[in-house]
């Protein structure tokens, strides 16, 4: 489980921008296998939509575990 209040050293907010650039270069490149970077976006706007915007992105792991019902 991760720290309660880790240090901010990459916000979920970056990633989930990060990650759309990501994906739509993929597309626009047609490229192949994006399923991975497509699950991990969903995954961090998962924990966006929960208010963890500024939060460390390691806090993504918080939201896969609530979704799986496994805190």
């Amino acid at each position: 489980m991760p720290e309660a209040d880790p240090d901010v050293t990459s916000a979920v907010d970056t990633v989930v921008k990060d990650l759309g650039i990501v994906l739509e270069a993929g597309h626009e490149t047609q490229a192949a296998l994006l399923s991975l970077p497509a699950v991990a976006h969903q995954l961090f706007l998962t924990t966006l939509g929960r208010g963890d915007s500024r939060a460390d992105d390691s806090q993504v792991i918080r939201s896969n575990h609530l979704l799986n019902g496994t805190n």
